[in-house]
């Protein structure tokens, strides 16, 4: 029976292995600190709210108009009364919380949210509870 050569095993350097471990603490902090593109803040402005939106291309009974508000900051969302289930719509103003969101004032018996994604995307929840009915809607809108 031969027995096995022995082998050295080389030591890697202290200088080499110093920079290795600086170079993978540099690409981790890149890759935790860069900007996530899904997750970016869309900067979106009033007048890119402004307009018809649409959530059936083939409905046009239930299309959304946004128009500008009483007041900077503020727009008046009109409601089709398909989206309600009755026979007239609502007109609801909503006012600027933030980059591309509008919200009802508080104390109302509607409450809604205006939430523009992208420039052509946007969604709309509102809930209602009156006398006459309690309703909830979640649409996701586009311009056309």
């Amino acid at each position: 029976m031969t027995k096995p050569a022995p082998r050295a095993a080389a030591a890697p350097s202290p200088v080499r292995i110093g920079l290795m471990a600086a170079l993978t603490a540099i690409l981790s902090l890149a890759i935790l600190l860069a900007p996530r593109l899904g997750h970016a803040a869309v900067a979106v402005t009033d007048a890119d709210a402004i307009g018809k939106w649409i959530t059936d291309k083939s409905d046009p009974a239930g299309d959304y108009a946004v128009a500008a508000g009483p007041a900077a900051g503020t727009l008046r969302v009109m409601v089709p009364a398909k989206a309600m289930g009755r026979k007239v719509g609502e007109t609801l103003t909503l006012q600027r919380v933030g980059s591309g969101q509008f919200v009802t004032p508080k104390g109302g018996t509607i409450w809604a949210k205006l939430t523009v994604t992208e420039p052509r995307h946007a969604t709309f929840q509102m809930k209602h509870d009156d006398k006459t009915g309690f309703g909830v809607i979640y649409v996701l809108l586009e311009k056309p």
